[in-house]
């Protein structure tokens, strides 16, 4: 019986070997987001500079595998627009006003969509996002294509009763904003995953 266990053992090591089947996820993920402002809605982008990531998993044979339980720890502190005058009121006026300074987020979830061969893998993501003391699950669209994994969706500042930091940010910015500050904001992410002759749909 051992003998049996042995050999089926070994047997099942060179299958996986021999099809090399392996996602291989990078340590780095960029966060993005876009805020929007004035009646007209313009939209101002940006992202966070200091993003602490830690997943189950730094290789498998799945997006599952990999993302399912993967966790972001966002300092808003890090804001970056690419203009520090407008960066110093995102913190003073909006992020600081909050219950905290850090934002988390957690993949609770992952589905694919039906593939079709030679197009990008797409599908989608349920994630856990925690802001000012309170947890709102968010879903957000994927496309993995050459080797990167992005994910974007959106979130209300009033599910995470952040408007009396919003209308705040409105009348320190209101000349520019012109009144209107939007309580909509588009998030995103972006990591490197590597695949080696993979069934990356599933």
């Amino acid at each position: 019986m051992n003998k049996l266990f042995l050999s089926l053992l070994v047997l099942g090591s060179l299958t996986y070997a021999k099809t090399g089947c392996v996602l291989v996820q990078s340590n780095k993920v960029d966060v993005t987001w876009k805020a929007f402002k004035t009646p007209k809605k313009i939209g101002v982008g940006g992202k966070f500079t200091q993003v602490d990531y830690t997943s189950p998993a730094k290789e498998g044979k799945n997006f599952r595998a990999l993302l399912v339980g993967a966790a972001v720890d966002i300092d808003t502190h890090s804001v970056n627009s690419g203009n520090a005058p407008r960066d110093a009121k995102l913190v003073k006026f909006f992020f600081s006003q909050l219950s905290n300074m850090h934002i988390t987020g957690k993949i609770t979830d992952i589905k694919a969509d039906a593939h079709t061969k030679g197009k990008p893998y797409t599908g989608k993501l349920t994630v856990m996002i925690d802001m000012n003391g309170k947890s709102v699950p968010t879903l957000m669209q994927y496309r993995y294509a050459d080797g990167t994994f992005e994910a974007h969706g959106s979130i209300d500042l009033a599910k995470f009763a952040a408007l009396d930091a919003l209308s705040g940010l409105t009348k320190a910015c209101y000349e520019l904003h012109k009144g209107k500050t939007w309580a909509d904001v588009e998030i995103g992410f972006t990591t490197d995953i590597e695949a080696t002759q993979c069934q990356t749909e599933k």
